[in-house]
């Protein structure tokens, strides 16, 4: 139980720092037109994870127990993939508003 325990306090830990990344990378990366829009999206996909997990427990059969654990890691094997292939914004600019970018784009 112990070890369960420690696992159970290193996810919780884990999951507090990933969402408080959200607002620091929110805060960052957005141009400030549409920061708001961006932290809102950032907001509510955090909630989303805060609040799906215990509906797929309700939802889901209770004599499988392994069906959650497939959710879960397909969810993120998804987001393993969504990282792996989005495109990077390292030593790009990263313009302050939309007219910049359409400027930018003609």
């Amino acid at each position: 139980e112990s070890t369960l325990m420690l696992v159970s306090v290193g996810a919780y830990t884990a999951l507090v720092g990933v969402s408080q990344m959200v607002t620091i990378l929110t805060s960052e990366l957005y141009p400030t037109s549409v920061r708001s829009l961006g932290s809102s999206m950032g907001y509510l996909s955090n909630n989303l994870g805060n609040c799906v997990p215990p509906l797929l427990e309700m939802l889901l059969p209770t004599q499988d127990s392994h069906a959650s654990l497939l959710v879960y890691a397909s969810l993120a094997l998804f987001n393993c993939y969504l990282s792996l292939h989005l495109p990077e914004t390292n030593e790009r600019r990263l313009y302050d508003t939309v007219d910049e970018l359409v400027d930018e784009e003609r």
